[in-house]
């Protein structure tokens, strides 16, 4: 079986914690296309981790705010972080092609919960 790719049209997700159902939550980055393609998503397309103070100030409009630490979408990259309400983490929409991720989420129930998305 294929997997499914969720085409989401220039995602972007303003600063934001998990929900509380939540225990883990782990990306896998997985770039397409040439080189110089992939260096130009590795800036637009990684997600950025934020402080307290950042969230506090963080765009009323589209939820944006600096980034105190982002991971690079690049191959053989990904991130996991235990989740609170704390965990404070934000997702740019890029323009330089697909955005493949794999995400994973261990929640309560102890189930784990994978997603495959991509933008088009």
């Amino acid at each position: 079986m294929s997997p499914k790719w969720v085409p989401l049209h220039r995602f972007a997700i303003g600063v934001h914690p998990d929900i509380s159902k939540k225990l883990v939550t782990m990306m896998f980055y997985l770039p397409s296309g040439s080189d110089k393609q992939q260096q130009a998503q590795a800036g637009a397309y990684g997600t950025c981790l934020h402080t307290s103070a950042q969230y506090a100030g963080r765009s009323k409009i589209n939820g944006a705010a600096q980034c105190a630490v982002k991971f690079p979408f690049a191959p053989n990259v990904g991130y996991s972080f235990t989740v609170n309400k704390h965990s404070f983490h934000s997702a740019s929409a890029g323009e330089f092609g697909q955005r493949r991720t794999i995400m994973c989420a261990l929640r309560f129930c102890c189930c784990l919960v994978l997603s495959l998305l991509y933008v088009a």
